[in-house]
């Protein structure tokens, strides 16, 4: 992914993966995106103390640069709030006004022009009170219910305003006003989603989210379409026919994610557009603090973008937006400060019929401004080249198991390497890696076996292939094909998998016995519940899989991981930092060093059509 310099002009060929703008968000990803004009857009910020005047950034080029502002004398001040968080602030085209709502213990503000004029409707819920009264008195103000969390209106068809408000063990309730914003009530149905329950693989609880930050569009058919964060493995999706006042039993959504913010939206063109995180958590280790407040935080993997053209029937893309550039950073949990640090929270608005500006992350450090082409969305295959892209496009990193408040700190588990087979050419190499912080014994962590996850365009079909080779002394590696972002140290992937299959040394497949210091060229091609192996451009199968989950949402993931093996155990001096060419050896039992590793080159996915 290609980075922009502030003022750089730039030309969007088709399919170009995203650009990333070399500008930073005044405030964590999901609210204060706006366009103001034409050409213009505002980013507002939440960084200001209660009753401070609210600084922003402003494009007047369509995204292109930007420059810092300071609201002015009229435009709301920070009440309430959270600091972090700028307040929703969004464009109501119907009523032609601009409104704002502070994410917590906020009040509701109007406008028909976003630098003055500012209204808001009063405690009683019958009259405006212009700015020059609110800005003496808040008392006059309708004060939204206390404790709830907020995020972006919907205005529906009907010129109906409704805005969802949550409480974390509760779910969520909708604010409804018939009247363009004069008075307000409350949702008959609140969406509650039950709770996350440890079993199999998590040996501990997590934070409790009952369905919360829910984000909704409307639908053609005047239908409410909403999606909810939960403590599950999934967004759960609920369909409300009354315009928010009653909604349908909450139930699991084509979006996997556990903790995660989405964000839903409408294109120009009618497609619906949803951007989220689609990536699996580490399994539940016990020393969680369970349902009493947020745990350590490892299912934030990147951000995701997919596109439905029959009004979310079915959904298709599901490729990263970006990917934390952060990933790898052994102070990933520790730099500035402890609060949330991630790329999954969003918005995002159209800069033209091709291109999406979209805002990611939380903490200033993981907080990106993209552009997306809804053409690269449409794709139906990809290629990585490590010689030309180095590491740049895939997760490699393996976690430091020590919990520093909600996150871990992290370290590197993939080399950039010369191809093993003659070429000219990079490669990647992953594998057991000789460091003892890896492990947290008391926990039953150990994330040394590393690995690397890599995301294609969707598909139920098709095919990936990749060039494979086994250094001497190693223990081989699983293939997986999944249908989300797997933690590439994750070592239950195989098990949760869609196809899954171990290469080793050793190993005979259709009569080819793999061998050590050779290379091969491995391709699985997939279509429904049936995944075919294939060895060195054969077109005979070596080996047929039969989906070990359930492959109804897609493919839309390669996973490699070290395999296991037996007499690598923790060392009896601490591992120092090693070079890379050290970085995967161990001292084997003649006393000689053996490396443990596998070498992987030119991944390349095909898409292909059902017959």
């Amino acid at each position: 992914m290609s980075s922009l310099a502030l003022g750089q002009s730039f030309v969007f060929a088709a399919q170009e993966e995203p650009v990333i703008l070399d500008v930073i968000p005044p405030s964590d990803a999901g609210r204060g995106l706006v366009r103001t004009g034409a050409k213009e857009i505002r980013h507002y910020s939440g960084g200001t103390n209660q009753g401070g005047t609210v600084p922003y950034i402003i494009s007047s080029d369509n995204g292109e640069t930007w420059t810092k502002a300071v609201a002015g004398k009229q435009f709301p001040k920070k009440w309430g709030g959270i600091h972090k968080e700028a307040a929703a602030t969004v464009y109501l085209p119907k009523s032609k006004k601009y409104m704002l709502i502070q994410p917590i213990r906020g009040y509701i503000f109007m406008s028909d022009d976003i630098d003055e004029g500012w209204y808001s409707p009063s405690s009683d819920g019958k009259r405006f009170v212009k700015a020059d009264e609110w800005m003496k008195n808040q008392k006059v103000l309708y004060p939204v219910p206390d404790g709830w969390i907020y995020r972006n209106p919907l205005e529906l068809e009907s010129g109906r305003i409704i805005i969802p408000m949550h409480k974390s063990n509760l779910g969520t309730r909708f604010l409804i006003s018939d009247d363009k914003g004069l008075s307000w009530r409350i949702s008959r149905d609140m969406i509650s989603v039950p709770a996350f329950r440890e079993a199999g693989i998590d040996q501990g609880g997590r934070w409790r989210n009952a369905g919360v930050e829910a984000t909704a569009v409307e639908l053609k058919n005047g239908m409410v379409y909403a999606l909810v964060r939960t403590d599950s493995n999934m967004s759960y999706e609920s369909f409300s026919k009354d315009g928010g006042n009653t909604w349908s039993k909450p139930k699991p959504s084509p979006f996997y994610g556990s903790l995660i913010m989405s964000t839903l939206g409408r294109l120009s063109d009618g497609k619906l557009i949803c951007l989220w995180t689609n990536a699996a958590p580490m399994p539940e280790l016990a020393h969680t603090r369970g349902t009493n407040g947020e745990d350590v935080f490892t299912g934030r993997g990147g951000l995701h973008v997919a596109f439905s053209k029959n009004e979310g029937k079915s959904w298709y893309g599901y490729r990263e937006v970006i990917i934390d550039a952060r990933r790898n950073a052994g102070n990933f949990a520790t730099l500035k400060g402890g609060h949330d640090r991630s790329n999954h929270q969003s918005e995002f608005l159209e800069l033209d019929d091709k291109r999406i500006l979209v805002t990611s992350g939380q903490h200033p450090a993981h907080c990106k401004m993209i552009i997306i082409n809804q053409d690269w969305v449409d794709g139906d295959s990809r290629s990585e080249n490590f010689e030309e892209n180095g590491l740049m496009n895939i997760h490699g990193f393996s976690f430091i198991p020590k919990a520093h408040r909600i996150q871990y700190n992290r370290k590197s588990g993939v080399a950039l390497v010369d191809a093993p087979d003659g070429r000219k050419a990079a490669a990647a190499k992953y594998g057991i890696l000789n460091d003892d912080s890896l492990i947290n014994a008391a926990l039953g962590a150990d994330y040394r076996r590393s690995g690397i996850s890599w995301n294609f365009p969707l598909a139920h079909a098709g095919s990936v292939s990749f060039n494979l080779y086994f250094p001497k002394g190693s223990s081989g590696t699983y293939v997986s094909l999944t249908d989300r972002m797997f933690n590439p140290c994750d070592p239950s992937t195989p098990e949760r998998a869609v196809f899954s299959c171990k290469l080793a040394p050793g190993q005979t497949l259709g009569g080819i016995t793999l061998k050590e210091e050779t290379p091969y060229h491995v391709k699985l091609n997939f279509i429904d519940g049936v995944a075919k192996l294939y060895l060195n451009r054969s077109k005979k199968a070596v080996g047929t899989m039969r989906a070990k989950n359930s492959p109804k949402i897609g493919l839309s993931y390669l996973h490699l991981l070290a395999a296991e093996d037996a007499t690598v155990t923790k060392s009896k001096d601490k591992a120092e930092p090693v070079a890379k060419s050290k970085f995967f050896q161990f001292k084997a039992a003649d006393g000689t060093m053996e490396e443990k590793s596998c070498i992987v080159s030119d991944f390349e996915m095909k898409k292909r059509c059902k017959n």
